[in-house]
């Protein structure tokens, strides 16, 4: 069977990781394009929410260089999509950017993300203090990866052509519309890599909340816009069934 070519953009903390298990199984391996481990690869300051080794390999290819494969995933920003052309499609999850970012920092407070006591002091005081002292380096990631930190170039991204994009918060039916748009027969098991807590289920104070917003400000818009089109697209699927 001929999958579809896909470049999948993998946004931290966005249901990515359930999506490549099952990506996974959908490809054979030599489909999947290899992934350059090291150990800079698990990014650090003030890159900590993508692979650089892996950017900077991919960037270091051409079009004819992945050719061979029909899937390509990683966390990678927008500038790999040079090597997509017309013959590739694209696909990334978006997702609430409060949420995203509280479960960020309860990944960062287990240190599962392999860099120690070092990153796990900085949540020991809680979700506010964090917010204020060292949230920078994590805030308006998909921005960051879909725009390169550009709000406007990133919403302009998410509708190119070639795009696909699911909701974390509306995980079975983004699925589904990936398997619509590129022939997949993936189903929807409880999601992998989850934070130790359901961190959708905590409920914020207004103030944390409100802050977290303002920390998010340029991924609240991208957000925004997100969830309006991908209505719009659920809708005129339905319409179209």
């Amino acid at each position: 069977m001929l999958r579809s070519k896909v470049f999948f953009l993998h946004l931290m903390k966005c249901g990515g990781t359930t999506l490549r298990h099952l990506l996974a199984e959908e490809y054979p391996r030599e489909q999947i394009a290899p992934v350059p481990i090291s150990p800079l690869s698990k990014a650090k300051p003030p890159y900590p929410y993508m692979n650089v080794d892996a950017i900077a390999h991919m960037l270091s290819l051409t079009p004819t260089d992945i050719a061979p494969y029909r899937l390509v995933m990683s966390h990678y920003d927008w500038r790999v999509t040079r090597l997509a052309g017309n013959e590739w499609r694209l696909m990334t999850m978006l997702r609430h950017p409060v949420r995203q970012l509280l479960s960020r920092y309860y990944f960062i407070k287990k240190a599962r993300d392999g860099h120690g006591d070092e990153w796990e002091r900085t949540c020991l005081n809680g979700f506010h203090y964090w917010l204020e002292h060292h949230s920078a380096s994590y805030a308006n990631v998909q921005t960051r990866l879909l725009g390169l930190g550009d709000v406007e170039a990133a919403i302009r991204n998410i509708q190119d052509p070639r795009m696909v994009f699911g909701l974390v918060a509306y995980f079975p039916e983004s699925v589904q519309r990936f398997n619509q748009a590129f022939g997949w027969s993936l189903p929807t098991p409880p999601r992998y890599n989850k934070a130790v807590v359901d961190t959708d289920a905590i409920e914020l104070d207004a103030e944390t909340h409100a802050l977290a917003e303002r920390v998010q400000q340029k991924d609240m818009r991208l957000y925004q816009v997100a969830h309006r089109l991908f209505f719009e697209n659920v809708l005129m699927s339905d319409l179209d069934m």
